[in-house]
Formats: structure tokens, sequence, C-alpha cells
């Protein structure tokens, strides 16, 4: 049988021996990294002045319009039907009061249902109307990109959670991107 000893190192010597090994890859890969260029852009600002976007705000804004119609006409006859139950439960009409009851909970349960479905069909709508737009801007993106060598562009946007405390203004591309769809 062999035995295996284990080496004992002291934390010195580990850190020399992983610096040793790692001299071998780091010169690659800083060659590499020095010749990549690198962009960034900031969608947040470049989104909204996208052309198009207003009729897709105004769509928006008239589905908003109708569901809080809706919403509104729903509330009211709620407050109308509680005001009944108050009213009868004063009265002691115990039928009328637990029919009032029920109807009371199957209508909370349906204007908790259509709140749920309205804020679900405007996401979805909103995300079908904004597709071409962001297409639109990734594509512009694309051909920024390529037009001025870069390799990476990143996106800056605290939305999607990436956040630089340092970026050479140089690297900038959102007022070409904004040049190439036509945004003053």
């Amino acid at each position: 049988m062999r035995f295996k000893k284990k080496l004992k190192l002291n934390p010195l010597k580990k850190l020399l021996i992983f610096l040793f090994c790692c001299s071998f890859s780091f010169p690659g890969i800083i060659h590499a990294q020095t010749n990549a260029k690198i962009g960034y852009i900031n969608s947040d600002s470049l989104i909204p002045l996208i052309p198009g976007r207003d009729s897709v705000q105004i769509l928006i804004k008239a589905m908003v319009n109708f569901y809080e119609s809706q919403l509104t006409s729903l509330g009211a006859k709620y407050k109308t039907l509680y005001n009944s139950y108050k009213k009868d439960s004063s009265a002691k009409a115990t039928d009328s009061v637990n029919a009032k009851i029920v109807r009371l909970r199957a209508l909370k349960k349906k204007i908790l249902d259509f709140k749920a479905e309205a804020k679900e069909n405007l996401q979805k709508q909103q995300n079908e109307l904004l597709r071409p737009l962001i297409a639109k801007a990734d594509k512009a993106i694309a051909d920024v990109a390529k037009e001025n060598g870069l390799l990476f562009v990143i996106d800056t946007s605290t939305a999607n959670g990436l956040v630089f405390i340092y970026a050479d203004k140089g690297g900038d591309i959102t007022n070409l991107v904004k040049k190439k769809l036509g945004i003053n």
C-alpha cells in the first residue's frame, strides 16, 4: 500500500506558487484585452427618443384609460352594493344581508381579477408595441459598433443592472446611434 503524504505549505508558499502559475497565462489575457475596442451606451436615454415611441405611448395611454373606466364602473357597482348591504344589515334582514355579502365578495374578486388581467394585458401590449422599436435600436447599435470597429458595446443604464464607476467618454456611442436613428 502506498500512503499519500499531504504536502503542507504555508500560505506564503501557496501564494508564490499561484502567482508563478498565473504568470504564464496572464500575458495572453492581457494582450487580448488591449486589442479589444469597447463602446457603451445608455439605452434609458435612447429608447424614449426613438421615432415611433410617441404613437406607442398614445396607444398605451388609450388602453390605460379604457381599463381605468372599466375599473371605475366596477368600483361604483361595489360601492352601491356595499351601501345597500349596510342599510339592510342595520335592519337585520338576514337573508338579504347574506345574499349581499356573497355578491360583495364575488364583485371584489372580480375587481381584483380584472386589475391583474389589465396589468398583464398592458404589459404584453407594451412589449409587443415596443419590440419593433427596440429591434430598430439594436440594429443601429450593431451598425455603429461595426462601423467603429468595436468588439463590445455595454449598456450602462441602471435598468439593465450594469453600473460603471468610470467609463472613458470616447467610448460612448449614444450620440452616434441617435444620429443613425435620425434623432437630434
